[in-house]
This record gives structure tokens, C-alpha cells and sequence, in this order.
């Protein structure tokens, strides 16, 4: 199975990952600053800030542009728990306002 390199720029960490992975399974074994609820795609405190690499992750679902356009996510935002590693990325937390 390839690998991928995720890099989290708020706590300076990579990692190298089986392509498929979500986002937010990576962050639970980094200890990264990515927050979340639900897992499961309704509450959006996931979101990350795509900073280079966007054609890393898979393209986003239906379920998560929907959650997505609810919580005013940006052009390079994603959600953690949907988001799937397909190649290298480096993302962080977005801030939360």
C-alpha cells in the first residue's frame, strides 16, 4: 500500500500514512490542535486549513460540502473526520471564531 506524508504546521509534526486514512484518525495518534464532536460529519469542529497540497486529500463528499457551506468553511477547508489521505498535504486547525 503507498504512503503519503501529512504534515500538521501547528504543532510541527509529519507523518507517513497508508493513502485512505482520515484525517482525523492521523491527528489522534500526533496529538495535534484538531478538535472535534461527532466523527461523523454534523458538527463541523473538525475543519482544518488545507496550507499546501490540497490534491492530497480525496475530493470532498456531498455530506461534507453540505456541513462545510453550513459552517462558512473557506475554499481550503476541510473536515477532519471525512477528509481522506491520498497523497502529501500539510494542513492546520482553523481558528474557530
Amino acid at each position: 500500500m503507498c504512503k503519503a506524508t501529512v504534515t500538521f504546521a501547528d504543532v510541527g509534526k509529519s507523518v507517513r500514512v497508508p493513502e485512505g486514512t482520515r484525517l482525523i484518525d492521523v491527528s489522534d495518534d500526533v496529538e495535534t490542535g484538531i478538535v472535534y464532536g461527532c466523527r461523523q460529519c454534523s458538527c463541523g469542529r473538525c475543519m482544518v486549513e488545507v496550507v499546501e497540497g490540497e490534491d492530497g486529500l480525496a475530493p470532498p463528499t456531498v455530506l461534507e460540502i453540505e456541513v462545510l457551506d453550513h459552517h462558512e468553511g473557506g475554499a481550503r477547508s476541510r473536515l477532519a473526520c471525512q477528509a481522506k489521505v491520498v497523497g502529501d498535504v500539510t494542513l492546520r486547525p482553523r481558528p474557530r471564531t
